[in-house]
């Protein structure tokens, strides 16, 4: 046996070197070793004396330019040729490839002389049943079309092939002449996978694709040793959770190429957001805060949409006032991009109606709306003396009690033992004088008995008795006259505690059992006259009374509840205002920027001009790399700061905030 291996020039390396670069354009195969036949047998088939191969083993061997001759008589029906070149070794089944050469004594080859001739392979005497005519699709002429290669890619296993000329078919050829048969071992390209590097967080996936090989499957594996296979086809999306390199070969009938590359790195995503509160309740104009607990060194966004959205705040914690029930969401974003996904935290608005959410299960509650009814069930009705009732600023009407001797006298059985709480809108026409505002039977007259709430020389006023002792509950507020406030008083048994406009503002220690006047006598709204006497010159509204002492948070909810300006009426129609503001967040508006990903240059879109503005640059950490003045709505990052995934916003002139993530390659 004589083998030929092709040697290199350096066109033929520089084309190698190439190579993956056009295996998407094109399928590719690498010729290694041609192996030539080595020995052959001929014979005639049917009756003439004349035919037979002259020279047949120049058709052996590597020399391509001798040949061997078939002589054939024209027009003998039933007469062949046939010359078998045999090869040293079988081949590689579906991987070689049989060229042979042929010619004739014409002067010029065209390929409808061949109509005669046929080849077929043989596995020893077993034919493999793949018999051809020599036509277009397997011949290519050469030389100026004086010689011819037959190229047949044999599907089965063979160590021979036959090559046959026919008498009857003959035809115009001349002296049908056989040159060589070499199968040539195909060494399929390593298929160039693409992308052959990239980058995911953990969770997400990236689909690897490899160029179409005409009859060849993909294999693909999860090592570089291509030890058991996992997913075959063109395209493989894979999701894994560490870095990994997957590998890839082609493979056609029994040949298989070398192993192609690509490595995924994962980077871990953040742990998904938790939070302090999934719901957090509030009543309209109060502020929840949304803290995020365990973003570690991760930054943390906030948005009103659980994708997408607008970017309404970075960091931890995030203080927001919704008018309405409101879900917000956060993630978290590492340094290396990847970012969870998002967590939403309700925060659950109360609304708040004209008369108030009260606290359940009052004892008693006069409106004022006309009358000194108790609108509870309990029935705990006041008489009504010289109050008057126009409509007011808090719920409907409230009571003017005009500093006379106008009241609204109680039963006892609306003043509960051992705990109490009062709750009361009142205003006051001055605050220099004593202004009862609820008489809970105070009295000192003999033993000290009951409890009042009432405004002293501008301060709000709460006094407990107990065991012929008392305590008072001071605020430190100075009250205005002529300004609606709402005031809860509390005695749980061991403290006494004010409220005013829903914060606390007093607390006094206090115990004993409160022990009420024999007669109800002293039980009013507008009125004191238990050995000191004083009336009310003002008003009252929503006037409630419980068994039971508030907490702080009832208090609190039950002054937010109520709609209204705070604001009270003077005769010279003069209103004063002191409602309660509450700041709303500042909102990031979304800022549009191209190209993104960047090299440096950025471009602020969709913005009228920008300069007098300041745009800062800071990374995933919070740290600043880059402030400027905006002088237009270009801004060029400096060549020293690395790339990676930042953040930019924007402080407009007119105090609008303007933010966005950006990608910066360099």
């Amino acid at each position: 046996m004589k083998t030929s291996t092709h040697s290199l020039t350096r066109s033929s390396m520089l084309c190698m070197l190439l190579m993956p670069f056009f295996l998407f354009l094109f399928s590719v195969q690498v010729h290694a070793q041609k192996v030539f036949a080595s020995s052959q047998v001929n014979q005639v088939n049917g009756i003439c004396l004349f035919c037979g191969v002259t020279d047949p083993n120049n058709a052996v061997g590597p020399n391509i330019d001798d040949f061997s001759t078939f002589n054939i008589s024209l027009g003998l029906a039933g007469v062949s040729v046939e010359q078998t070149l045999i090869f040293p070794a079988p081949s590689n089944t579906g991987c070689d490839s049989l060229f042979i050469g042929v010619g004739s004594g014409n002067s010029v080859l065209s390929l409808s002389l061949f109509g005669a001739v046929t080849v077929q392979t043989f596995n020893g005497s077993t034919p493999n049943n793949d018999s051809r005519v020599l036509s277009a699709d397997i011949v290519r002429l050469l030389q100026n079309n004086t010689r011819a290669e037959v190229h047949i890619r044999p599907t089965k296993q063979f160590d021979r092939v036959k090559v046959t000329l026919s008498g009857g078919l003959l035809g115009l050829l001349q002296n049908f002449r056989l040159y060589y048969a070499n199968r040539e071992t195909v060494t399929l390209p390593a298929p160039v996978i693409t992308p052959n590097a990239s980058s995911i967080c953990s969770g997400d996936s990236v689909t690897l694709s490899v160029p179409v090989d005409t009859g060849a499957t993909v294999i693909w594996y999860s090592s570089t040793t291509g030890v058991t296979g996992i997913h075959s086809g063109n395209t493989f999306k894979v999701s894994p959770s560490v870095s990994t390199t997957y590998a890839a070969l082609y493979v056609r009938g029994g040949c298989s190429s070398a192993l192609g590359f690509a490595t995924v790195v994962v980077s871990q995503r953040p742990d998904f957001p938790v939070v302090a509160a999934d719901t957090i309740p509030i009543f309209f104009k109060d502020i929840a805060t949304l803290t995020a607990l365990n973003a570690g060194i991760n930054t943390v966004y906030w948005y009103d949409s659980p994708v997408g959205g607008t970017l309404l705040y970075i960091g931890n914690n995030f203080q927001v006032s919704p008018a309405t029930t409101s879900t917000y969401y956060v993630d978290f974003a590492s340094s290396n991009g990847c970012v969870t996904a998002r967590k939403g935290v309700t925060v659950k608005v109360t609304p708040q109606t004209p008369c108030g959410t009260a606290p359940a299960n009052p004892l008693a509650h006069y409106p004022l709306n006309g009358n000194g009814d108790d609108v509870t069930p309990n029935g705990n009705n006041g008489a009504v003396d010289g109050v008057t009732f126009a409509p007011d600023l808090i719920c409907q009407q409230s009571g003017a009690f005009g500093g006379g001797s106008n009241k609204v006298s109680l039963p006892a059985t609306a003043f509960p033992t051992p705990e109490v709480s009062v709750s009361t809108w009142f205003t006051v026409n001055s605050v220099s004088v004593v202004n009862p505002l609820v008489n809970g039977g105070y009295s000192v007259l003999g033993d000290r008995r009951g409890w009042i709430l009432e405004v002293i020389a501008n301060k709000l006023i709460f006094i407990v008795t107990a065991n012929n002792t008392q305590a008072v509950a001071i605020s430190t507020t100075n009250l205005a006259a002529f300004t609606w406030y709402h005031a809860t008083a509390t005695y749980d048994g061991t403290n006494i505690k004010l409220y005013l406009n829903g914060e606390l503002v007093a607390t006094e220690p206090f115990s004993g059992t409160i022990i009420y006047p024999p007669t109800a006598d002293h039980f009013t709204l507008g009125q004191l006259d238990g050995g000191l006497t004083a009336n009310l010159d003002g008003k009252l509204d929503e006037v409630y009374i419980y068994n039971r002492a508030l907490s702080a948070q009832e208090a609190h909810n039950f002054f937010r509840s109520y709609t209204f300006s705070l604001t009270t009426t003077r005769e010279s129609g003069a209103r004063t205002m002191v409602s309660p503001s509450v700041a709303p967040a500042s909102k990031i508006e979304a800022l549009q920027v191209y190209p993104n990903p960047s090299t440096g240059l950025i471009i602020i879109s969709g913005e009228k001009a920008l300069k007098g503005g300041v745009v800062t640059v800071t990374d995933l950490q919070g740290r600043q790399v880059y402030r400027q003045a905006l002088q237009s709505n270009s801004i060029q990052l400096p060549a020293g700061i690395p790339g990676g995934t930042y953040l930019i916003q924007v402080h407009t002139a007119d105090k609008r905030r303007l933010a966005t993530k950006i990608i910066l390659n360099r």
